[in-house]
């Protein structure tokens, strides 16, 4: 595994290190009795063999074992190192058990912390950082890769402890018998570099075109919940289903292939070490038979050892296989974490309150690559007026809504909020004092009473009706089969466009905001709806700075200011009648209009 490879890993666990040090020392005493485990068959074999327990010896390995088993209250040789091997079983077992269950501990633990730490980067990211990336692969990334780093980290100790577990073999073999040992370690290392190969060059391509397939399959799922009406609707359920099911093919297939070359070593193994162990039998019976006999025990713990080590490599390589095809979604993770994401940098200052007006002055944006969707923009917005913005689609209108909420900074100029720049206030006190309502609502899978408390805790019922009335929803609401405790399914489904704006009316009006901005709040609703709409809005206007994104002129005529949006640029200023009277690009649109709706 190359050190870049190990870089990554330890980018993951190096903040956890009091797991890391226990999960070793748990490792450590495991492999050690395992070792013990394996050495301890040759005092059992001996015992039974006369002379045998003279064998050895001058190993000190086995002397230890011997001497250990002489002091046990036991005199039968054959029974104490029966019962010496059941307590290093014991020891053995329950330092692996603490092991797994420790590696497990740490592995929940650092999914959890690097999913919470990536939900964090994200909600807290630029807005237009969710306008340069796709919601699927962002919900990949957030919610299915944590879980499969988590998965990848626990494999790691396992790694750790198989690697101990030979080493600790190893040596005590070194002590009772150099050249077989040596031999031992070259047959091993031989499969082990072979199987190693494969692992480089093919798990880790393989595990890079499955995190490929699954942020594919992410993407095709989340279009699908979105777009669901309009699939529908232009016929494209085949195309859909055509497109998803060829991602989960190639995810699959690649996985197909991942097990079968993650298993092959497995079973290579098990044939490999039986002819191995097979021929080194054959070969001394039939050329020293008399050194079969009187060193059996010596052989049979070499054997039981080859037996114990195998499946080991074998282990060792099928997890550096799955850890190498895991690589791909740390190394991608590591690259979201450490990503540079835009902020929106907050002010120091905190507003008290709303008392003269917004200014635009000589405010300027660009989406990047894009011409200016706003150019040069001077314009005001006094308190307690309600101001409407006008013009046809792409002329600038939400963009700047989107700056006056604090979405984005101007490019270049600046907004001042009662002669202060908006970027030195705090951006949680000025949204406090404004209401907000899209043309995309919000609504999610909640009661009613939950969907207009939006944000808020502890929300008094009484502030909840009051606000409701005043959006005019108060009594569709009363009609529904639950009242106010109505589950409106998901994105509000079980309401009607209409409906779901004037929860949202309601939801901005129970901040009792200062400053209330509609960004064409009526544009996709029937006439009723928009009569219900409109004389929400005009009972809010009475008290509050209201701004209007109209797209029906005919909403906005009681507007004490119109802004005429051309191409990003101011084009005419004024109300209804002035605006009229002028004869210019307002009057065009409102002809336009008005002929529409009598062609209608």
């Amino acid at each position: 595994m190359k050190f870049k490879n190990l870089k990554t890993i330890w980018f993951f666990v190096k903040n956890y290190k009091r797991y890391m040090f226990g999960i070793l020392v748990l490792s450590i005493l495991y492999a050690f009795f395992e070792g013990l485990n394996i050495v301890v068959l040759f005092p059992i074999i001996s015992s039974v063999i006369e002379g045998g327990v003279k064998a050895g010896e001058g190993s000190s390995i086995i002397g230890m074992l011997n001497k250990l088993i002489e002091i046990m209250p036991i005199k039968d040789i054959f029974i104490a190192a029966c019962v010496f091997v059941i307590i290093i079983v014991i020891f053995k077992s329950i330092f692996r058990y603490s092991y797994m269950v420790l590696s497990a501990f740490a592995s929940y633990k650092i999914w959890d912390d690097f999913q919470k730490r990536l939900f964090s980067k994200y909600i807290n990211a630029d807005y237009r950082y969710f306008l340069d990336h796709k919601q699927g692969e962002i919900i990949y990334r957030l919610y299915t890769a944590p879980a499969g780093v988590g998965g990848i980290l626990k494999l790691v100790p396992q790694l750790l402890t198989e690697i101990l577990k030979i080493l600790v073999i190893g040596v005590i073999l070194f002590s009772m018998s150099l050249p077989v040992t040596c031999g031992v370690i070259i047959i091993a290392g031989v499969f082990y570099f072979f199987t190693g190969d494969i692992s480089k060059k093919v798990s880790y391509f393989l595990g890079k075109g499955r995190m490929e397939a699954g942020e594919s399959q992410n993407i095709l799922i989340n279009e699908m919940i979105n777009g669901i009406k309009q699939i529908k609707v232009f016929l494209a359920e085949n195309r859909w289903t055509s497109n998803f099911y060829r991602a989960m093919d190639k995810y699959f297939r690649l996985s197909k292939r991942d097990t079968l070359w993650i298993n092959m070593p497995v079973n290579a193994l098990e044939i490999f070490a039986l002819v191995t162990v097979s021929i080194f039998l054959i070969i001394i019976r039939k050329f020293s038979p008399q050194n079969l006999t009187s060193n059996l025990p010596l052989i049979a713990v070499f054997a039981y050892a080859f037996q114990r080590v195998m499946p080991s490599l074998s282990l060792i390589t099928n997890l550096r296989m799955q850890i190498m095809g895991g690589l791909p979604i740390l190394e991608t993770l590591h690259s979201v974490i450490n990503e540079k994401m835009a902020y929106l940098k907050d002010g120091t200052k905190v507003m008290p309150s709303f008392s003269k007006e917004i200014e635009l002055h000589n405010v300027s944006f660009s989406y990047p690559g894009r011409s200016e969707a706003l150019s040069n923009v001077s314009i005001s917005f006094e308190k307690n007026k309600c101001i409407a913005i006008v013009g046809q689609s792409g002329s600038g209108k939400t963009t700047m809504v989107n700056l006056l909420i604090r979405l984005f900074d101007p490019t270049r100029g600046a907004i001042l909020v009662d002669g202060v720049n908006l970027k030195d206030y705090k951006k949680s006190s000025w949204l406090d004092k404004v209401g907000f309502v899209s043309q995309d609502t919000f609504i999610f899978h909640a009661s009613v009473r939950d969907n207009i408390a939006f944000g808020l805790d502890g929300v008094d019922v009484k502030d909840i009706t009051e606000a409701a009335k005043t959006a005019n929803a108060h009594d569709f609401i009363s009609n529904l089969s639950e009242g106010y405790d109505t589950i409106v399914g998901e994105r509000g489904m079980k309401l009607s466009g209409g409906e779901q704006q004037r929860i949202a009316i309601a939801r901005a009006v129970l901040r009792n905001p200062e400053i209330l901005i509609f960004d064409e709040a009526t544009s996709a609703l029937d006439n009723v709806s928009q009569t219900l709409i409109q004389n929400a809005i005009q009972r809010i206007v009475k008290d509050h700075t209201v701004i209007l994104i109209a797209h029906r002129l005919s909403t906005i005529v009681n507007a004490d200011k119109i802004i005429v949006l051309e191409n990003g640029a101011i084009k005419e200023t004024g109300n209804h009648p002035e605006l009229i009277a002028k004869r210019g690009y307002y009057w065009q649109l409102y002809n336009n209009e008005r002929d529409l709706v009598t062609v209608g």
